[in-house]
């Protein structure tokens, strides 16, 4: 057994990438976080994911499983309870739990390139905006 400080490399995730074949989830997930991480690898081509991004995919994947659980919890609460001031208590720290977790997700998302405006330069995505041709009204069945 090592004394003090664990190395960063002993604490890193490992995830052997295999040349045209996306990163598999690594064993230290869950089953609901590993779907999580294959839905997210899975809508990217293969080699979009480097070795040294799945340590953020790992935290994204456990962020969304998180936000997830507290997003049931709220959808149990009854509008009508929140009368209750112990139930309005519990449905406020969920409420600022869900947020500070979707904060966590789109600023991971962003990091790892995952949402439309981390791939496109503020021109890029006004001409792509511009490029798609809506059909008038009158011209809609």
């Amino acid at each position: 057994m090592q004394r003090g400080r664990k190395s960063t490399e002993s604490l890193s995730t490992v995830v052997s990438l295999v040349p045209g074949q996306p990163p598999p989830a690594p064993a230290e997930l869950t089953p609901e976080q590993s779907i999580t991480w294959r839905a997210i690898v899975g809508q990217m081509p293969a080699d979009f994911f480097t070795h040294g991004a799945s340590p953020l995919l790992v935290v994204l994947c456990r962020h969304v499983d998180i936000s997830r659980t507290v997003a049931g919890m709220l959808a149990t609460v009854e509008p009508l309870s929140l009368m209750d001031d112990k139930t309005l208590d519990r449905f406020e720290v969920l409420t600022k739990i869900h947020e500070r977790e979707g904060r966590a997700i789109s600023s991971l998302m962003t990091r790892l390139r995952l949402t439309p405006h981390s791939r496109y330069a503020a021109r890029g995505a006004h001409t792509a905006a511009q490029s798609v041709s809506m059909p008038r009204p009158w011209e809609t069945d």
